[in-house]
């Protein structure tokens, strides 16, 4: 089996600016997977602050349920990488890797900009019980393999 083909993918996005009153958000379904690796991808902030006021992963028992903190994500992740970043910056990429073994099944990332900026949260879950076969079990629109 190629491991990287037997992974599931999701993302959050309006393809659109976030202004700082406005949050990304990103719930996952982690039920039959291990692990999870995720992308909160930002554009060049448009000032020198911090490009993010907020970026947190919850989890919970269900989808609709009250989040709490993953453990050991808890406190700020915005990284002081971001301070200071200029509108000719590139974009910043932020990962985060879960191993979803002892968590809660649904997890939920949560980015808001200190400035307008683009924000694309984007994961893909893998270690799965199963390989998936099919665009619609790797969520995604279309899977080409060769």
């Amino acid at each position: 089996m190629i491991h990287l083909a037997a992974t599931k993918s999701a993302a959050a996005g309006k393809g659109a600016v976030y202004t700082s009153s406005q949050t990304a958000t990103l719930t996952l379904d982690t039920v039959g997977y291990d692990y999870a690796s995720i992308d909160v991808i930002a554009g060049p902030a448009a000032s020198t602050s911090s490009v993010f006021q907020t970026l947190t992963l919850t989890e919970s028992d269900v989808s609709t349920g009250t989040y709490s903190t993953v453990s050991g994500f808890a406190g700020d992740l915005k990284p002081a990488a971001y301070a200071g970043q200029t509108v000719t910056d590139t974009m910043t990429v932020s990962r985060l890797d879960v191993d979803l073994r002892g968590k809660k099944r649904y997890l939920q990332v949560k980015a808001s900009p200190n400035t307008d900026t683009v924000i694309v949260v984007s994961a893909r879950l893998g270690r799965g019980e199963a390989g998936q076969v099919d665009a619609t079990g790797k969520g995604v629109k279309v899977s080409v393999e060769s």
